[in-house]
């Protein structure tokens, strides 16, 4: 992978995924499991765009919290590794990795839910994670249990650590309404070369700040233990 790239799905599904998922992840896994809220099931694949500034991820870890975090507060969200373990291992808001780790996003919701999710490696600009023309899984997200990034033609998805970059930081914003400037947002990134890119004017920060207090945000900061250097 890509020193820049954060995460990439082993490709399972020879469609023409890799151009619409280029720019940050690719899909695919014969392993994965059937979605649930637990992230048990195994395989997906991600996309990212968010833009990383000067500072680590750690340093700009957590987001003010929104007045909306109490109004989501029943709904049940996490960032978990899958697939070496019988149950899916919950991860904490600042955990370690290893490359080939694979990931899930778990949601359980009362309600139906717009949910964005980015991804920023140390150094390179955002990726988008979901949502993603290629996968079935759709805003909006109705009430139950769900794991991301979802399906591809019916396959199960995981998200795969792959960045050789000290740290990266995932943000994931859940809503009930569209959020018009994360549409816009997204479609922007989306427009990006293949990988994430050097740099960047965008930060995750700012990505979180044009959620709006209406949204929850989450945040997860992952360091890369096996990381070169």
């Amino acid at each position: 992978m890509s020193a820049q790239r954060s995460y990439r799905a082993t490709a399972l599904i020879g469609l023409a995924v890799a151009a619409v998922v280029a720019a940050v992840f690719l899909f695919g896994d014969p392993t994965a499991n059937a979605p649930g809220t637990r992230p048990a099931a195994p395989q997906a694949a991600p996309t990212a765009d968010a833009a990383p500034g000067p500072s680590s991820p750690a340093a700009e870890a957590a987001p003010t919290p929104s007045p909306a975090r109490d109004a989501f507060a029943a709904i049940d969200v996490q960032l978990a590794r899958v697939g070496a373990a019988p149950e899916p291992e919950r991860l904490p808001a600042q955990a370690e990795v290893r490359l080939g780790d694979r990931l899930r996003i778990g949601i359980s919701s009362d309600r139906e839910l717009h949910v964005y999710a980015f991804n920023q490696v140390i150094g390179a600009a955002p990726t988008v994670m979901f949502p993603l023309p290629v996968l079935d899984t759709k805003n909006p997200l109705p009430p139950g249990e769900h794991e991301l990034p979802g399906t591809v033609q019916g396959t199960h998805q995981s998200y795969t650590v792959e960045a050789n970059a000290p740290s990266e930081d995932v943000l994931l914003v859940l809503s009930e309404q569209p959020i018009p400037a994360l549409v816009a947002r997204i479609a922007a990134l989306s427009a990006l070369t293949e990988g994430p890119q050097p740099g960047g004017e965008v930060t995750l920060d700012q990505i979180a700040a044009e959620a709006g207090p209406d949204a929850a945000v989450h945040r997860w900061t992952l360091r890369h233990v096996d990381a070169p250097g």
